[in-house]
């Protein structure tokens, strides 16, 4: 479930995923992605989020997580294919 942020927070958090992470698995690289599509600005529902992520781009997801994108720049690419 994605947390619950404040405008400032949601800034702080997608400005600390424009470089890469060094995530442990992709599950967590998968979780900012999300969390980044939520903030972003088309406002993604947590569950249209989590579709994009997990159906509608997965390949693309996986390919970003073996290059090393970071998140934010995933949740743009994303979300706009989305969109």
């Amino acid at each position: 479930m994605v947390k619950k942020m404040t405008d400032k927070e949601a800034d702080k958090f997608q400005r600390e995923h424009f470089k890469w992470l060094d995530y442990k698995n992709i599950e967590d690289f998968k979780e900012d992605v999300v969390t980044c599509l939520v903030y972003s600005s088309w406002h993604y529902s947590e569950e249209d989020a989590r579709e994009i992520v997990d159906k509608l781009r997965k390949d693309y997801i996986e390919e970003a997580y073996r290059d090393k994108e970071p998140a934010y720049d995933v949740s743009c690419e994303a979300g706009y294919f989305a969109g």
